[in-house]
């Protein structure tokens, strides 16, 4: 478990026949030199071994290192998966809320002559605003994060890439994940008459029921999710308890999200 660097001379029988315990060996050249022709001159001589210049070698360790993140990246996708469903969910509910308190001066906007199709376009406008801004504000954090890990892991000097693609396909997911989640109340609430769209939304007692219903929907997924945690902990390793604990954090948080309208307005009282 630990590096073990050699110093000093090898003879050639002993380099040539493999004897050093080093995987690589560095070549400072003499003021002058020409790279190019020491790195000839040097496959020439030494035909086992890859002989390239630093950055070649740079290059290659990025890559290498960048290959073996994306095995990662693709193992932590569930945890993509759950951020989308977690940030739709809060999309979701902020744009029930939203239009909901918004909902007379919907009906005085159809009570003047506005279409139910002109108010949807305004509020889905809205919301591709809100996933642009959001989107580019998340990749920026991103690179920001990478940088200041990259800092205090010393490993800066080689640089940060910026995968083109992979952003672009992340800003792409953001504004349509943002459009898809405020869709369904965009349509639900402004496809309504202009007399209706002046009432209140719900009685009391409606919205009692309602809330009773959601609070006992998110207490069976929170026990599902501390079920799944304590079977995490509880049982043995050939039973994959990391997928116990990733589906344990998958409900846990659907139920927190999902009921965020029991307890949001008295955190914001």
């Amino acid at each position: 478990n630990s590096l073990l660097f050699e110093f000093g001379y090898l003879g050639p029988e002993a380099f040539n026949a493999g004897e050093s315990r080093a995987f690589a060996y560095s070549i400072n050249l003499a003021d002058g030199a020409n790279a190019d022709q020491v790195i000839n001159d040097l496959k020439g001589k030494l035909p086992a071994f890859k002989v390239q210049s630093s950055q070649a070698a740079a290059d290659s360790f990025i890559k290498e290192l960048s290959s073996g993140i994306d095995v990662f990246k693709y193992v932590l996708g569930v945890f993509q998966f759950i951020a989308i469903v977690v940030g739709m969910i809060i999309i979701f509910n902020t744009f029930t809320i939203l239009i909901t308190q918004r909902r007379r001066q919907i009906g005085l906007l159809r009570a003047v002559g506005a279409s139910s199709g002109q108010v949807q376009r305004k509020f889905v406008a809205e919301a591709l605003l809100l996933g642009v801004i959001g989107s580019l504000l998340g990749l920026a954090l991103g690179v920001g994060l990478a940088a200041l890990g990259s800092t205090f892991t010393k490993s800066i000097g080689f640089g940060i890439g910026l995968p083109w693609l992979d952003l672009a396909v992340a800003f792409i997911i953001g504004v349509v994940v943002t459009l898809l989640a405020a869709i369904v109340p965009i349509l639900r609430t402004t496809q309504v008459s202009p007399l209706e769209a002046l009432r209140p939304v719900l009685s009391a007692d409606r919205q009692k029921k309602a809330s009773i219903v959601r609070l006992v929907i998110c207490l069976i997924l929170a026990g599902i999710g501390v079920a799944m945690l304590v079977a995490s902990q509880t049982l043995s390793h050939d039973s994959w308890p990391i997928a116990w604990a990733l589906g344990a954090i998958f409900f846990l948080t659907i139920a927190i999200m999902l009921g965020d309208p029991l307890y949001i307005t008295g955190l914001l009282r």
